[in-house]
């Protein structure tokens, strides 16, 4: 994103004073020639570049005209009276924009260790029996563009969702047995083959950090090899 690319949406923006974000956006969208391999305008992933510039202060985008009448979605963004008053903090805080804002707080380096003591603390405290545990991954789907290559983690896969046109990550997750309480997590590339991202694979992260999760367990093996670079720590 240049300085003349958002003089360009400034512009856009000021030629159609009536238009709603939504318009605006498919505007923009006809303007770049921003469409995916299908075909479709990239409407979702331009909302959303537009709604970051606009919070970042870079262009106005006009009042929001819909709001979600879902009753269930409007009650979600009650604050917890509750949770502020036991961990005695500001609640009105708990919004994605503040969460996104400390994600460089936490080094990424720092996660494994981080985590590693957490399942140590969670056996100790509630006495988990770690001889057997059990391990799924999942997928989710994103929006993030395909010519974005700051990102190499969302990879197309196939989609647990039918969204196999959205680049996605995989997670795996390793629970206990008693109680389903998670004790390690790992991302890898939305291409990545399941079988090879399970602990006990010579080339998985999970396989290193098992004894910090797990006592007594013997992981198995699997046929395929993943390059450790197809995964990354959360």
């Amino acid at each position: 994103m240049t300085d003349a690319d958002v003089v360009f949406i400034r512009q856009l923006i000021a030629a159609h004073p009536r238009a709603s974000r939504r318009a605006l956006s498919k505007k923009l969208c006809e303007a770049w020639n921003w469409v995916q391999p299908n075909g479709v305008p990239r409407d979702m992933v331009c909302r959303g570049l537009m709604l970051a510039l606009h919070r970042a202060g870079h262009i106005e985008l006009p009042p929001v005209r819909w709001v979600n009448p879902n009753p269930l979605a409007q009650g979600r963004r009650r604050p917890s009276r509750t949770l502020g008053r036991l961990w005695r903090f500001d609640v009105a805080k708990l919004t994605s924009e503040f969460f996104w804002d400390q994600m460089d707080r936490l080094p990424a380096d720092a996660l494994p260790a981080i985590q590693a003591e957490s399942a140590r603390r969670v056996r100790k405290v509630f006495g988990l029996q770690t001889e057997s545990l059990f391990y799924d991954v999942t997928n989710f789907f994103t929006f993030i563009d395909s010519a974005n290559r700051h990102c190499d983690l969302p990879q197309r896969g196939k989609n647990k969702q039918k969204r196999g046109d959205l680049r996605q990550f995989q997670m795996g997750l390793l629970v206990s047995r008693d109680g389903w309480i998670p004790l390690l997590s790992i991302l890898f590339r939305g291409n990545h083959n399941d079988v090879t991202t399970f602990p006990g694979h010579p080339s998985t992260p999970a396989t290193a950090r098992l004894p910090h999760v797990a006592s007594g367990l013997r992981p198995g093996r699997t046929g395929n090899r993943a390059g450790p670079a197809d995964s990354q720590e959360c």
